[in-house]
């Protein structure tokens, strides 16, 4: 079960590694050699945790916003 408990600095640290990540164009990179030893990736595992970072992702969800339209026909709550 996820730990919901998350701080404000966690937080930042998360979604600073996302934003990271997308500016190395890392996009594509397999998730796991982020937390390699490699040179220059450092940052992620001095940062969090990969089964923390991995907790945070599966909690949070990035709206497309094309698809909003189609949610809200059958979910109320779709823009939360």
């Amino acid at each position: 079960m996820p730990d919901w408990d998350v701080s404000i600095d966690e937080l930042r640290a998360f979604l600073g590694l996302m934003y990271l990540r997308g500016v190395l164009h890392l996009k594509n990179f397999e998730e796991d050699r982020l937390w390699s030893k490699l040179p220059g990736l450092e940052c992620f595992s001095l940062t969090i945790s990969r089964n923390r970072y991995r907790e945070l992702k599966s909690m949070l969800r990035f709206d497309k916003k094309s698809k909003r339209s189609q949610r809200l026909v059958d979910k109320k709550f779709a823009l939360m």
